[in-house]
């Protein structure tokens, strides 16, 4: 009989109608259904051409129905494995289309999303920048704080005080006077006088800088002196006498 050959080149025929991997999973699906279909149609014809010999030639019909079992047994086989690999798909291609509409909404929102920032940013860039306003009573800045100068204090003693650089016995005078009329003295009296460096004492009746003892001396006599040495814990004040244009400050 010429049915097997015939049957097995239309099987051949039918597995290369097989879906190639890198057709998508609707496309497999397509055309899985489609080989199904052709199968189950050569299935109907080989039963037909069975029966037909099966009336012609009752002796060779026994055989003919062995390999026409054994050719149905090995197509539902087929038929079979072909039926799983199409639900596999068909799963494939439900959750590949739940994916593709999970992403499109994502995709939605996102766009949604970046039109509103977009938007917010032109906004603000066409609006004028408005200055801060200025406090309308501005603290004034706190002034450097300025050191405060040690001070000779009443005592049970009175303060030396010692001149160096005396202009003569005259200008020893004048500052033993000026030193005599400080608000904060009591009086003042020369204790030593030798190679132009004098020694007083000062009797205090109130606390007393040794910078306010220079401007007094200044103011009243306009002699510049100079600072040596100020020590109101020993009571002892050394000052110079200075050119006015020597450069030298007190």
């Amino acid at each position: 009989m010429t049915t097997k050959p015939t049957t097995k080149n239309e099987g051949q025929a039918s597995t290369s109608m097989m879906p190639a991997p890198d057709h998508s999973a609707a496309e497999a699906a397509e055309n899985l259904e489609q080989t199904l279909e052709h199968f189950e149609s050569m299935l109907e014809a080989l039963e037909n051409q069975v029966q037909e010999s099966a009336k012609a030639d009752v002796a060779s019909g026994a055989d003919a129905s062995l390999e026409v079992a054994d050719l149905k047994r090995t197509i539902n086989e087929m038929f079979e494995r072909l039926e799983g690999t199409l639900d596999r798909l068909t799963t494939q291609a439900e959750r590949l289309s739940d994916g593709a509409s999970d992403l499109a909404e994502t995709a939605g929102r996102v766009e949604g999303r970046m039109n509103e920032i977009t938007r917010a940013l032109r906004e603000a860039s066409t609006q004028p920048v408005q200055p801060a306003p200025a406090a309308a009573h501005a603290a004034p800045a706190p002034a450097p704080a300025t050191p405060v100068e040690p001070q000779f204090r009443p005592g049970a003693s009175p303060m030396g005080v010692v001149l160096a650089a005396v202009p003569g016995f005259q200008g020893l005078m004048d500052v033993q006077r000026a030193l005599s009329g400080l608000p904060q003295t009591e009086g003042a009296s020369v204790v030593a006088y030798k190679n132009g460096e004098a020694s007083l004492e000062v009797v205090l009746n109130a606390p007393l800088a040794a910078r306010q003892i220079v401007d007094g001396l200044r103011d009243a006599t306009g002699e510049q002196l100079l600072i040596e040495e100020s020590r109101p814990e020993a009571d002892k004040l050394r000052l110079r006498f200075v050119e006015p244009d020597s450069g030298a400050t007190a």
